[in-house]
């Protein structure tokens, strides 16, 4: 796939690619991460790592609620990337799946989110709760959170 993605090396400029795959399990967190191994093989395309910290059952339940909260706790959506303008899509596609965006800074940051990802998919192999995530925040309008847990 890999190989198939530097063929269309001059129509990805100036688009937006979501990096939403995580290590293998067992794996850790690299440098460069994929995200960073991506934005250096397409210098002309906008690389997000986003929705790779949420396990996909999760991500499903969420998407299908009117408003996912527990008390004033949002789901939170991690992303990170170097590109402003596509901070801005990415967000937006967040908040349409129910999720609080959460700007984790720039790409360099990816294998952070990497690290996340393979907490909650070693959590979600070994427990029994089908929708498990670790990240959750308050909602940016303002309002406190009630708890963290």
């Amino acid at each position: 796939q890999h190989q198939r993605l530097l063929e269309c090396g001059d129509w990805l400029k100036e688009k937006v690619i979501v990096d939403c795959g995580i290590p293998q399990a067992g794996a850790q967190p690299t440098r460069p991460s994929r995200s960073e191994e991506i934005a250096h093989a397409f210098p002309g395309a906008h690389v997000v790592k986003a929705l790779n910290a949420i396990p996909l059952s999760a991500l499903a339940f969420i998407a299908r609620q009117r408003h996912p909260q527990l008390g004033s706790i949002y789901p939170a959506g991690l992303f990170c990337s170097d590109d402003a303008g596509s901070k801005i899509v990415i967000a937006g596609l967040l908040e349409e799946l129910n999720l609080e965006p959460v700007d984790c800074g720039p790409l360099s940051n990816a294998m952070l989110l990497d690290g996340i990802a393979l907490l909650n998919s070693y959590i979600s192999e070994h427990s029994t709760t089908p929708y498990i995530m670790t990240s959750i925040t308050p909602k940016k309008d303002g309002s406190p959170a009630d708890a963290f847990f």
